[in-house]
């Protein structure tokens, strides 16, 4: 890595020295004053040593170039962790030593990477956090300094070969990533795109464009929390706790998490659309049970503009997700109608609930159940469940079989089933 950050510094400073010459010439003057005041007011050295070769920096103004370098940057690590994912998938069933050498090698590559990833996304945020409170944008110096440090971690990225995928014949074609890259991937370009396509019609360009910029970042800090080991420690020793005070099993408490591009395919159906639809007309809320750090609740408010709410058990979660709330704008509260509560998801209230998400992959079979009778008796009629199971197929409440289902990707299972449901008894919306 060191020699790669060196390989970059060293282009940098040519690039630099390029500038300078160029506009000495324009200006037929060897005064160090005069250039470098000539280079900061045209931008002369962003535009040379950024926009000419695609590096993270808008080259024109400030205005806005931390949110898109934080976006292109979330975009890049959430790819790494997804492959990560895969290739650990593949190591698990390889029998050849020759083949689990280079996946594990990879793998090891791809861990070094994210443990540099970490700190920069949190020295980005601290940036993006100073420019909230001074109500501008950073100074030239500052910003440069850290889109320097970004595309030096875009260099250990293309100097490890990570952006190309391992061959089918190394992983195995169950686990290739190209056919993993052709289905989420190029049809799932960016969260600008994944939420214009959950959104349909429904679609102001200016209006998702702010909310994805502003997931994209609340998806960052999610992401370096699930990563920082003081986080992990504090979630498992309460875990126990829990599990231990209830009779619920550690499984029924297993952590993992949705990916947007999931969650935005997954919504992309007209069971959804219309629900959502009610949703806004007659002000219902689109409800998560067990909403964990609140990725399914910033999902559904920052692409469907609508009174999202959050029920979640562990208080480690519940803290983690008001924090992100917390550092929201002002601005962007505004946009993000969110709510977190700290208590058991079977006493919430399902009276305004025109959307019941489950995250119940793991649950014990007497906690789903619990959950799928509250349900089938109190849900109001034409609601919608989205659910990792298919336990409210045995409720004649909702119609014996879903109304769709979908294969989607997520951090257990690259094929995670969900279904969805429609509340057919007579319970009607008020």
């Amino acid at each position: 890595m060191s020699i790669e950050l060196q390989q970059r510094e060293e282009t940098t400073g040519e690039k630099r020295t390029r500038a300078r010459q160029n506009v000495a010439r324009e200006c037929a003057t060897d005064n160090e004053k005069e250039i470098d005041e000539k280079m900061n007011a045209d931008g002369v050295r962003d535009r040379e040593e950024d926009v000419d070769d695609g590096r993270w920096d808008d080259g024109e103004t400030r205005d806005g170039a931390l949110r898109e370098l934080i976006v292109k940057f979330t975009r890049m690590v959430r790819t790494l962790r997804r492959d990560a994912a895969r290739y650990k998938e593949a190591l698990d069933v390889t029998e050849s030593t020759t083949r689990r050498r280079l996946i594990a090698g990879r793998c090891r590559d791809i861990a070094q990477a994210l443990d540099v990833a970490h700190a920069l996304g949190a020295k980005a945020l601290a940036a993006s956090d100073d420019e909230r409170t001074l109500g501008h944008a950073l100074a030239n110096d500052v910003f440069d300094a850290l889109a320097e440090e970004f595309n030096a971690f875009q260099g250990i990225v293309d100097g490890y070969g990570l952006s190309t995928a391992l061959p089918s014949a190394i992983v195995g074609e169950a686990f290739s990533l190209e056919s993993h890259e052709a289905d989420y991937t190029s049809e799932h370009e960016s969260t600008l795109e994944d939420m214009k396509r959950a959104r349909g019609i429904d679609c102001s360009i200016d209006d998702v464009a702010s909310s994805a910029i502003m997931l994209d970042a609340i998806i960052l800090r999610l992401d370096l929390v699930e990563r920082d080991a003081v986080f992990k420690s504090t979630l498992m020793a309460e875990v126990r706790s829990v599990s231990a005070s209830q009779k619920w099993s550690l499984e029924n408490f297993a952590y993992g998490s949705t990916p947007y591009s999931s969650w935005a395919r997954l919504h992309d159906h007209d069971s959804i659309r219309n629900a959502v639809s009610k949703l806004k007309r007659e002000g219902y809320s689109y409800v998560v049970w067990g909403s964990s750090c609140g990725w399914l609740v910033f999902y559904a408010s920052a692409t469907f503009r609508i009174n999202s709410v959050g029920y979640e058990i562990l208080q480690t979660l519940h803290n983690t997700a008001t924090r992100a709330l917390d550092e929201l704008s002002l601005a962007e509260r505004s946009i993000m109608d969110v709510k977190f509560y700290n208590k058991d998801m079977l006493a919430s209230s399902l009276d305004s609930a025109g959307i019941v998400l489950l995250t119940s992959c793991c649950w014990d079979n007497v906690v789903h159940e619990a959950a799928a009778h509250r349900l089938a008796c109190d849900l109001p009629s034409g609601a919608i469940v989205i659910d990792y199971g298919d336990r409210l197929s045995d409720y004649d409440e909702f119609g014996k079989a879903p109304v769709h289902t979908d294969v989607c990707p997520t951090s257990w299972n690259p094929k995670q089933k969900f279904y969805v449901y429609q509340k057919r008894a007579v319970c009607p919306m008020k």
